[in-house]
């Protein structure tokens, strides 16, 4: 957290797909947060809703990666 703001940094993306990062404040349900064009290299991602929730947890992907 940075200023009430979660910060995320993805490194080594490969472009193969659209970048999506979802959260969770459970483990079960997940909701998309952010999603980006195909991208190389390095993505920051700043959530300024994580300060709203007691705990959240985050999963990154880039679909259609293998």
């Amino acid at each position: 957290m940075t200023n009430g703001r979660f910060r995320l940094r993805l490194l080594g993306l490969a472009g193969a797909g659209p970048v999506e990062i979802c959260a969770s404040s459970d483990l079960v349900t997940w909701a998309t947060v952010f999603t980006n064009p195909p991208l190389v290299g390095t993505l920051e991602f700043i959530d300024p809703m994580a300060q709203n929730e007691a705990q959240r947890y985050y999963r990154a992907a880039e679909i259609g990666a293998p």
